[in-house]
């Protein structure tokens, strides 16, 4: 994990300044290489701490370090991201749609957000308790409501939601039909559209 993050810095740090239109291609091909070869961080993370936080860490501690690493992961990967968009529409590689800017929709709609989510929480719960329907989700108030976001990161946010709200009313309803059938749902970023925050992200 070390490596791969002094790797990327040292990388980063022999970028001469940018100039170019060309330079700047370059530049973001280099990113998103980076972007791809990092896609294995969080899971070796996660199994770093899993092995060494019961003998080194204290759980507060390992909790924090975790929030912190992920915090700065998602902020590192929305700027690398946005560049990498952006520099791609401005350049004519590609066409941005409309209502987009870069990786920003600004006309993300919460009851398409909740109904997409809500489906993929539900084929996720067939697959881990079979021959258990799923409670079923309800969208109410404000339907047509739009808000700027990520899509990815606000896809996987409702999606955790949702699939531990699925689970705990289960569990506190009819625990019974658990019984045998596993400690919960688990996660899945491909499924929810994301990297994780996953990250997404």
């Amino acid at each position: 994990m070390y490596n791969l993050y002094w790797s990327a810095f040292e990388k980063f740090r022999a970028i001469p300044p940018i100039t170019t239109l060309t330079e700047n291609t370059e530049f973001c091909e280099t990113v998103q290489q980076m972007l791809d070869a990092h896609l294995i961080a969080i899971p070796q993370l996660v199994m770093g701490i899993a092995e060494a936080a019961p003998q080194h860490m204290q759980p507060r501690q390992a909790d924090r370090f975790m929030n912190e690493m992920l915090r700065s992961r998602v902020g590192r990967r929305v700027l690398a991201e946005q560049h990498i968009a952006l520099s791609a529409v401005f350049e004519g590689r590609r066409e941005q749609d409309e209502g987009w800017i870069g990786i920003v929709n600004t006309r993300c709609v919460a009851e398409d957000i909740v109904r997409r989510c809500s489906e993929l929480v539900k084929e996720r719960f067939r697959e881990s308790f079979p021959g258990l329907e799923p409670p079923e989700v309800e969208v109410d108030g404000q339907l047509d409501a739009t808000f700027v976001y990520i899509p990815d990161h606000i896809d996987y946010i409702i999606f955790e939601l949702l699939k531990n709200s699925m689970y705990a009313t289960v569990k506190a309803h009819a625990p019974e039909a658990l019984e045998g059938a596993g400690s919960g749902l688990s996660s899945s970023s491909s499924n929810s559209g994301t990297e994780t925050a996953s990250g997404s992200q």
